[in-house]
């Protein structure tokens, strides 16, 4: 029997209504399970979608700076 222990939050405050983009934090040793997790859902609130996954950093800072260079 394999059991693990997985958590993940999502930080509403870094949602980005015009490109459509939030921040999902989660520790290192959970990181390929919240991956499996966010690619296998295909629809919310009954609309379909595709999840996908832009970049992973060490720090929420640095993500913040990523998504700001990209999307200005």
């Amino acid at each position: 029997k394999i059991s693990f222990l997985t958590s993940f939050k999502i930080l509403k405050d870094t949602f980005n209504k015009e490109e459509k983009t939030i921040i999902v934090k989660c520790n290192h040793i959970s990181k390929h399970f919240v991956y499996f997790a966010l690619g296998n859902i295909k629809e919310i609130n009954g609309k379909k979608c595709i999840i996908k996954l832009l970049k992973v950093s060490g720090t929420i800072k640095r993500l913040k700076k990523f998504i700001s260079q990209k999307y200005p």
